[in-house]
């Protein structure tokens, strides 16, 4: 029969109890794991190629199941997995510490560490790093027998930190923090046993509060004050039992406001103070071929590239998400690669020049500005003749608009004054004789 050496990273001591670690002192616990560092840095001087090299009269074919190996070749010392192009895809050295014990390595298909750790009789011990494909580190997380413990650090690719969060014996416990990738702060919490409980701060990109308030066994509970980015109070909304009791803030503000992630989506919000989603979630079509690309971040929330697909693969959208909030550019894709649709965001809004495709193809170019659009906007046809132009300020219609017909000839004219139709609206036939006059004021028909 054939026999399976089944390792799955994390999931190594899931049905085990583990009390919690022994160390009297923070300061104990980092030593122990600066010693397991040492052993896992020294490990990473010796080349997998040369070790390999080394050893290729005492290794054999092994029927294992390696993190997905193709082949996998061994000997009482280090386990080899290679993938269907004979490259190498993991490194593990055994019999590291006292006991059954090993390091293991993980590789890119570029030779590239993705990641490293050391498993002591079968439980996950020291910390745990992980890397992009670039090489640039990605995680560092603390672990004692299985469980997370101590600080768990995010990084974008940049190298500034994404997310700090502190776990006691597998839960979040104390200050959880997620910065802008600019390295400013983003968002405060504090955490008792997985839950938000005690004081919760959002902040803009600029360093101002946007929003302020508490958390009671993972719910918001009484008032949270919200602020512009020049620190004006907006207004404020108070929670009891996780529903809202009063609202004070503008319809205005509010629309602003939902690109929070948190104040958005609580169902989601609630989610992610209840499970520890970390990583990419992707759903598939019934080929096999992925449908959507979703990565989580250590909060739950979106945080990274996503992307939708074709069914045969090519991409038909792509976004980039910091913590649950847009950032950069999304770009809508045909089948055939042609872009679509390409806008910018800045702190989950509207920024700068705008490519949208709309119902039946229609396009729109227009510019935002703290994502209302701001000056010219334009549409057109399928075929890419214009179809309307009319003009915006901070959202609202300002002047004339006119609208053509697709062989050019004008359509109808009408005028705009603080997103309200004044004077005549002029309708035209396809050859360009007025067929009709309407007159409005203060946006009523007259």
């Amino acid at each position: 029969m054939k026999k399976k050496f089944i390792i799955l990273f994390l999931m190594l001591s899931i049905f085990s109890i583990v009390n919690a670690h022994p160390f009297k002192s923070e300061k104990e616990l980092y030593d122990y794991y600066a010693e397991i560092d040492k052993k896992i840095n020294e490990e990473l001087k010796n080349s997998p190629k040369k070790i390999l090299k080394d050893r290729k009269n005492s290794l054999k074919s092994l029927y294992l199941d390696v993190f997905g190996a193709d082949k996998v070749l061994g000997d009482n010392s280090y386990l080899f997995g290679f993938d269907k192009n004979g490259k190498i895809m993991s490194v593990m050295k055994r019999a590291v510490l006292d006991g059954p014990s090993m390091i293991a390595r993980i590789y890119y298909p570029n030779g590239n560490l993705k990641e490293v750790y050391l498993d002591d009789d079968n439980f996950v011990t020291g910390i745990v790093r992980t890397y992009y494909e670039s090489g640039k580190k990605h995680e560092e997380i603390p672990y004692y027998k299985g469980k997370k413990e101590g600080l768990r650090k995010i990084y974008f690719e940049n190298g500034n930190l994404s997310n700090e969060v502190y776990y006691v014996d597998d839960s979040r416990d104390g200050k959880t923090i997620d910065y802008y990738s600019n390295g400013k702060i983003f968002r405060l919490k504090y955490y008792k046993n997985n839950f938000g409980n005690g004081e919760f701060t959002e902040y803009y990109r600029n360093g101002q509060i946007k929003v302020k308030g508490n958390y009671k066994d993972g719910l918001r509970e009484g008032e949270f004050k919200f602020y512009s980015e020049n620190n004006k109070y907006l207004g404020s909304v108070f929670y009891k039992n996780k529903e809202i009791i009063k609202n004070t803030l503008s319809k205005e503000d509010e629309e602003n406001l939902s690109t929070n992630f948190e104040f958005a989506d609580m169902a989601l919000f609630l989610r992610s103070t209840t499970r520890d989603i970390v990583g990419a979630t992707t759903d598939v079509y019934p080929n096999g071929k992925p449908r959507i690309y979703m990565p989580y971040s250590v909060n739950g929330e979106l945080h990274g590239d996503y992307i939708e697909f074709y069914e045969d693969g090519n991409i038909s959208y792509k976004i980039t998400y910091e913590n649950g909030i847009r950032q950069g550019k999304s770009i809508t894709y045909l089948e055939n690669g042609k872009i679509i649709g390409e806008t910018n965001y800045i702190d989950g809004k509207k920024e700068g020049k705008s490519l949208e495709t709309l119902k039946g193809m229609i396009q729109m170019k227009a510019n935002y500005k703290n994502n209302k659009i701001d000056g010219d906007m334009f549409l057109y046809y399928p075929s890419g003749k214009l179809l309307q132009k009319r003009s915006f300020i901070n959202g609202k219609a300002e002047g004339e608009l006119i609208e053509y017909y697709e062989s050019g000839v004008i359509k109808e004219k009408a005028y705009f004054i603080n997103d309200k139709q004044e004077k005549e609206h002029f309708f035209y036939d396809e050859k360009g004789n007025l067929i009709k006059t309407d007159v409005y004021k203060n946006g009523v028909k007259q």
